[in-house]
């Protein structure tokens, strides 16, 4: 394998040629490069005591040198001995500091056994760095950065079907200043110089700065590949002003001028999630995000709305950003006037809502990306949103990608490269002219995007800025209902709560969301003494009562109270309590029960551990007025179930409590059996068979004692 005909990769005129090469799957190079790694992870952990992240950077290092360095012959590669093949290796180790000073390890060795080298290179030699896909060498060093390292401040590799879509809506155009401020391994960085190349519209200059002496390790890396003239870094903290680089390094400051009142073009970033900043010194810095949150009153505030923040700082007038956020920037109420803040100071582009498959194998956190443009003029009355949701993430539930070539998805799997195309369309008809518009608007397999456009009223009045609260096809279904005459849930079903005092020592039953069967609604209480009864419980329900869950609203908890014995029925505050008034309570139990109804209900959650409603969002959904002839027979199947479903359990209970009698001599004491039991046993084979009345002696009352006569109603009208 030569490489008499490839140029240095840091010269000034960049080879497209290679460029593609390098951005290209290389056939069955999918899996060789990241199983090479691992091996030569376990040989160092096995046979050193040297740290694996350092040591195996050293070796890409090396053979990375060799590759782009002119010479006809490869030298990372085995010789006749294994001290000969350590020679060497250490020779191009110490002529890539000389080419990439303030790059490598400070050590000028490798500082592995002369065997262990040997190994690693035969590992090594027949694969290409160069050659590979950034979707291959992203795999490599995410084995390098564990998810110990990169997760502990909520950091992880951003998804590179998630850096292409944000590249290709804000489109980084010739000579424009691009930065991330969180850059990671600068997958950002190399795919707006990608884009660039791509679109053949002139190459941006892209500038990194990241913290984490590791995750700017590997960005090193990466900017060696793609050449250094293009990727200017600093390790820095890009949330204090007057932060200097600390290493030294003055070639961010020498390009863009003093750090304090830097402003660019174009942000692209996916900041650390999670964490909170306390430190005056910085804090006194920002307006927008300080005190917000719940809890907050200035003395802390969370990590992600200050990168939020300082990303808008970064911005000159008219410059764009595309920011990976957790769901609960763009949802929770507690930061409603942070997003407020927001429309203020910028014209909100659009938001995409990212699968929860996302970020997998690393975590299941669900994020959305943010597209801002920081504001010229005052608001304008005409603004338009796009929002779209990514339903294909073109991986699986284990995170592993389902393409062909199993690295990479972006327009073979996903439809985030479909999403793209409808917002770069959207944003050339707003009169966007730096707007790059893709040929794209269709996933693989023909789905358009799931994406709609509302009026930035509309987003104000509603506080939100989740795609998934706008989402097209739950917007079209309300619209429909509301202009067929549905009515708010509160003018059928007025929440009443009925709150519980505790007094006294006696017995109750108590309903929590376990309670209830989720596939039939019938609720099985649990006899509680009051001592023992959660600080959640809260309200006394009644028959007829409707209980919805508020938490996980896409599981679809709704219960129906059809009994109440002599006990207080207490039901947790996980539940909305209604009390239907002017319908059936069987027919709202039903309602609730529909897509139509969980879909609009969950369009409206917040969080992302633990999704959930509030009481207004289940009163504020639309219900529809239904034919009688429908309604009726709903309401009577639902009486019929639930009696059965009653009449089921009741008689289950009396089985098991007659076997219980009748095995209770075995337990220790006689194995003999009294005439008398067996009597008993035969009483109740025969009995059990015969129809029984709705609930034991000293029910309060019930909702089945309606019902004369089961039955079943054919409900295809």
């Amino acid at each position: 394998m030569t490489y008499d005909t490839m140029k240095p990769l840091d010269q000034d005129e960049i080879d497209a040629r290679k460029w593609r090469a390098f951005m290209a799957p290389q056939p069955g190079q999918s899996s060789a490069l990241p199983d090479a790694v691992a091996r030569i992870e376990h040989m160092i952990l096995s046979h050193t005591g040297q740290d694996v992240f350092e040591e195996v950077l050293k070796l890409l290092f090396a053979k990375l040198y060799d590759e782009v360095s002119n010479t006809d012959r490869l030298r990372f590669r085995p010789l006749g001995t294994a001290e000969e093949t350590s020679e060497v290796v250490n020779r191009l180790f110490a002529e890539a500091k000389s080419v990439w000073p303030g790059v490598l390890p400070t050590e000028h060795r490798l500082q592995l056994p002369v065997t262990t080298t040997h190994e690693a290179v035969v590992e090594l030699y027949r694969l290409s760095l160069t050659n590979s896909s950034l979707s291959i060498l992203d795999a490599v060093l995410e084995r390098l950065l564990t998810r110990a390292a990169k997760g502990a401040m909520g950091q992880y590799f951003t998804p590179r079907n998630v850096v292409a879509c944000c590249v290709d809506v804000l489109a980084p155009g010739p000579e424009e200043l691009v930065l991330d401020p969180a850059c990671g391994s600068g997958g950002f960085l190399v795919a707006a110089i990608q884009h660039g190349l791509q679109t053949k519209r002139g190459l941006p200059i892209t500038l990194g700065i990241d913290f984490d002496t590791k995750a700017f390790q590997v960005a090193q890396l990466m900017s060696a590949i793609v050449g250094e003239n293009r990727v200017t870094l600093s390790r820095r903290n890009s949330l204090d002003r007057s932060a200097q680089d600390l290493d030294g390094d003055s070639r961010l400051d020498l390009l863009v001028g003093e750090f304090a009142n830097l402003q660019v073009d174009v942000v692209l970033t996916n900041p650390p999630f999670g964490g909170e900043i306390t430190d005056p010194a910085i804090l006194y810095q920002y307006q927008g995000s300080i005190g917000q949150g719940r809890g907050n009153k200035g003395r802390k505030t969370s990590r992600e709305l200050v990168f939020i923040e300082r990303c808008i700082q970064l911005l000159r007038p008219g410059g764009r950003a595309a920011i990976v956020v957790p769901q609960g920037v763009t949802a929770n109420a507690s930061l409603r006037s942070f997003r407020e803040w927001i429309l203020d100071t910028c014209h909100l582009l659009g938001v995409v809502g990212l699968h929860p498959y996302t970020f997998l194998p690393h975590t299941g956190v669900k994020a959305s990306v943010m597209f801002l443009e920081r504001r010229t003029k005052s608001v304008q009355s005409d603004e338009q949103v796009f929002f779209a949701i990514s339903e294909q993430p073109g991986k699986d539930s284990s995170g592993r990608f389902l393409a062909e070539d199993g690295i990479s998805c972006y327009g073979n799997g996903d439809d985030l490269r479909a999403i793209a195309g409808a917002f770069t369309k959207h944003l050339r008809d707003q009169g966007n002219g730096w707007a790059y518009v893709l040929d794209q608007t269709h996933s693989a397999d023909g789905r358009a995007a799931a994406a709609a456009t509302v009026r930035l009223s509309q987003v104000r009045r509603s506080g939100r800025f989740d795609a998934e609260y706008f989402d097209p096809s739950t917007l079209r279904m309300v619209h429909q209902l509301k202009r067929a005459g549905a009515k708010p849930m509160r003018q059928y079903a007025p929440r009443v709560p009925s709150v519980w005092h505790r007094r006294g020592e006696k017995e109750i039953d108590y309903v929590d969301i376990s309670s209830v069967d989720q596939a039939t609604g019938y609720i099985t209480a649990d006899s509680l003494l009051t001592a023992e009864v959660p600080t959640r419980a809260t309200f006394e329900a009644e028959v007829g009562d409707v209980l919805i869950s508020t938490v996980r609203p896409e599981r679809n908890v709704v219960g129906l109270v059809t009994y109440r014995g002599p006990n207080d029925l207490i039901a947790t505050n996980g539940f909305c309590l209604l009390r239907p008034s002017g319908i059936s309570s069987e027919l709202l139990f039903a309602y609730c029960k529909t897509e139509i109804f969980r879909a609009m209900l969950t369009r409206c959650a917040t969080a992302t551990m633990y999704p959930a409603v509030t009481d207004k969002d289940v009163l504020d959904t639309a219900v529809p007025t239904l034919p009688s002839a429908l309604a009726e027979g709903v309401e009577s199947n639902v009486r019929t179930a639930h009696y059965q479903l009653h009449e089921a359990h009741r008689l289950i209970a009396e089985a098991v409590e007659a076997l219980d009698k009748y095995l209770r001599p075995f337990g220790g004491r006689r194995a003999d059996v009294s005439t008398e039991l067996e009597n008993e046993g035969r009483a109740f084979s025969r009995t059990g068979q015969e129809p029984a009345n709705v609930g034991p002696s000293g029910a309060q009352g019930s909702l089945l004692d309606q019902m004369s006569t089961p039955r079943l109603v054919d409900l295809e009208l």
